[in-house]
């Protein structure tokens, strides 16, 4: 399962996707394009996204996002169209937010420690 989390107003028009929590000095950044995948560092697999100018997808809400079927697929074909093979499949409705918003570190260590690489 893969979080979404968009906030322009802090972090830019930047969509940041993430399976799970991992730390900033075990990230391995990958740009192709608009699309940032992060690695682990030891196992190089995929666990999280930055896709960068994404304001067409029409994302409501800041902080974490749900996205509709349609933006879910928008974002594998970018995903995809930018050379990454592994796709995002992200839960459709609100009710999980609550349980893991509570887990702060997740959001910090994509923003904060993936992010400004790529700027």
């Amino acid at each position: 399962m893969w979080l979404a989390f968009y906030n322009p107003g802090g972090v830019g028009d930047v969509l940041l996707l993430t399976s799970g929590p991992v730390s900033s000095h075990e990230i391995d950044p990958d740009s192709k394009g608009q699309v940032t995948a992060l690695r682990h560092h030891q196992s190089q697999a995929i666990v999280g996204y930055n896709l960068f100018g994404v304001a067409d997808l029409n994302l409501t809400g800041e902080g974490p996002v749900t996205l509709t079927a349609e933006q879910v697929a928008q974002v594998n074909a970018r995903i995809q169209a930018a050379g990454f093979d592994q796709a995002v499949s992200l839960m459709l409705h609100h009710a999980w937010w609550w349980v893991m918003w509570k887990n702060v570190s997740t959001i910090q260590t994509v923003t904060t420690c993936i992010l400004p690489k790529h700027v």
